[in-house]
């Protein structure tokens, strides 16, 4: 079987993604089969993962492939490869034109669509339209629709987007070696910051889907009762950075350190006392990275009960889930301040183990390779979900 990616990503998606693109091509080839990855160009990363024996296919301007010059040079390499499957990550460009190459081209091959969320907003009239072409693309091959948190999946089943028989849930893995409890490279020093503060961590780009406002708020509240000093750490960047940036400036008392995108964001949980799960309120999700990658390092995290945060992780893992409000999250970072060593523990100890047993990239890459196989063998088999039912989500 020969499988190819179509995954072009970006610096800050490098560590989790990262690792277990590079895990589930280690496992392709302990299984005999052979993985690519199509991009547009060569990348800085690459040699990483060619390192592990993944195949690069270099097709200029495919990020965006809506062109008919884009599908006709794509199914020239499914064909010259003898490529057996398809999985698109990321964006919904991709598994269009993927749908538009299964339509018209003479060679089908079965197609796993990554789908972080696009089609989950709740947008009715999207939702119907996109229910009408994924039924259509169901007609010509197996697809499996693959989620990122089980609040998705399930509103991918209310909107009756995917077909239910073929809609499956997946977390990406953590490298839980990379991600360790044992990390105490610590930049308090190089940040300037001093040991008696306490340090809560915000992973997460700027995007404007997310409630900054929230943590802001929060974050001056708690300048104001706590007696204690906090420093918030903002590791990431994009177009809501100036925003953030701006109003915490004109709170006197708040203190801030913003990083822009780093590829040492390991160094930063090994720096913080806790970390605060961002809140999108479109969808009303808290699940993302940041919470696998703050339980792998053994860090408490302060999150919104909205999504999916609740029903993966509890209290027992060192996780403090509470309502989208800011003195909701103002009191939850305080009750973690109050009593860090039970909450520390608790993560340190039952979350870890939680991220080992199921969220571990080598987990990730098994079951993902499954997947393939099932698929692959099964071409006409129209309930992949009855088979496949374990959800690393």
């Amino acid at each position: 079987m020969n499988v190819l990616q179509m995954a072009d990503f970006s610096a800050e998606q490098i560590g989790c993604f990262g690792a277990s693109m590079m895990q589930v091509t280690k496992e392709l080839i302990s299984r005999g089969h052979n993985s690519y990855i199509l991009l547009p160009a060569r990348k800085w990363w690459l040699k990483d993962f060619e390192a592990v024996g993944m195949k690069p296919i270099i097709l200029p301007n495919c990020q965006y492939p809506m062109r008919l010059s884009y599908i006709i040079a794509l199914n020239r390499i499914i064909r010259d490869n003898n490529i057996s499957l398809a999985h698109t990550h990321f964006g919904s460009l991709h598994p269009w034109s993927v749908s538009l190459l299964k339509l018209f081209a003479i060679r089908r091959i079965p197609l796993v669509v990554h789908w972080r969320g696009g089609p989950a907003r709740p947008n009715y009239a999207k939702a119907r339209l996109g229910s009408l072409w994924y039924r259509i693309i169901d007609r010509y091959a197996v697809s499996a629709h693959i989620a990122n948190s089980s609040l998705i999946y399930n509103q991918m089943l209310d909107l009756k987007i995917a077909n239910p028989r073929k809609l499956l849930c997946l977390h990406n893995g953590i490298d839980t070696e990379h991600f360790s409890p044992d990390r105490t490279d610590s930049l308090r020093h190089e940040l300037g910051i001093p040991e008696e503060a306490f340090v809560v961590l915000h992973v997460r780009n700027f995007r404007d889907a997310v409630d900054f406002d929230l943590v802001i708020e929060a974050q001056y509240s708690l300048s104001n009762r706590s007696p204690k000093q906090i420093y918030f750490i903002y590791v990431g960047d994009g177009p809501k950075r100036g925003y953030v940036e701006s109003k915490l400036n004109s709170y006197r008392g708040t203190t801030s350190v913003f990083t822009g995108i780093r590829h040492d964001v390991e160094r930063f949980y090994a720096t913080a006392d806790l970390v605060v799960s961002s809140y999108e309120p479109w969808c009303g999700e808290s699940i993302n990275n940041s919470v696998y990658e703050s339980l792998a390092m053994g860090k408490p995290i302060v999150g919104v009960n909205t999504g999916a945060l609740n029903s993966l992780f509890s209290e027992d893992d060192g996780v403090l889930a509470v309502r989208p409000e800011p003195d909701a999250f103002t009191d939850a970072i305080l009750e973690v301040m109050r009593n860090w060593s039970k909450w520390e523990t608790s993560a340190r100890i039952v979350g870890r183990k939680h991220i080992l047993e199921s969220y571990s990239v080598e987990a990730w890459a098994a079951y993902c390779v499954d997947v393939y196989e099932y698929i692959a063998v099964n071409t006409k088999n129209n309930n992949v979900s009855q088979h496949m039912q374990k959800r690393i989500c």
